[in-house]
């Protein structure tokens, strides 16, 4: 986890200082778009075998109001669904990890109601995985990939309310020690594939 956190601290301070160092370039004339640095708050949900929550937020940088890169951090709290057997019918296990990620966006048009493309990618920490029959260690990161599409309503330059549909991929690598076969370990993965449905809005 620590190397997790070090790591968006690393790249947030990076971005930042980019931004800076690029501001006086940003500026143009009057009749132009200027670049600007953005956030985006999203929430919403994951479609699979059992539906699941996620919240996100992005640092990032626009381009011309075209271009957007940056990179988040969220959080998602989901269950493993039909991959797990019901074992004298005990509840599936949940999970709720951490996703830090590098988010891509390009606006397919230069006005204030416009559709857009976006895809992210990173790696996903592990926070909590319960289930009554088995422990479950991770042992180093999962990863995460995500895209969609998407419509902006902006109300200026830096505001707008956003609503987004994708597909996600996500992973979770560790040691699962069952409560059968005497307590034996063996190394482990879940998969999970999700439609993402979110909504947003850019500040």
């Amino acid at each position: 986890m620590k190397h997790l956190v070090k790591l968006a601290a690393g790249l947030c301070l990076t971005l930042v200082l980019s931004i800076n160092v690029n501001n006086s370039n940003a500026q143009t004339n009057s009749g132009k778009r200027k670049n600007v640095l953005y956030n985006i708050t999203e929430t919403g949900m994951l479609y699979g075998n059992e539906t699941g929550i996620s919240i996100k937020t992005v640092l990032g940088y626009r381009f011309q109001h075209k271009y957007s890169v940056g990179i988040g951090i969220g959080y998602q709290h989901y269950y493993l669904g039909s991959m797990l057997i019901d074992v004298e019918e005990k509840q599936f296990p949940d999970i709720s990890v951490i996703p830090i990620f590098a988010d891509v966006r390009y606006d397919l048009l230069d006005k204030k109601i416009t559709p857009f493309i976006y895809g992210n990618a990173g790696f996903s920490h592990l926070v909590k995985m319960e289930t009554t029959y088995e422990k479950f260690k991770q042992d180093k990161p999962g990863v995460v990939f995500e895209g969609g599409i998407g419509q902006k309503f902006s109300a200026s330059v830096r505001r707008s309310f956003i609503i987004s549909a994708g597909y996600q991929y996500s992973d979770v690598k560790g040691i699962v020690k069952t409560r059968f076969e005497a307590e034996q370990a063996a190394f482990d993965k879940y998969t999970f594939g999700r439609i993402t449905f979110r909504v947003g809005l850019t500040l």
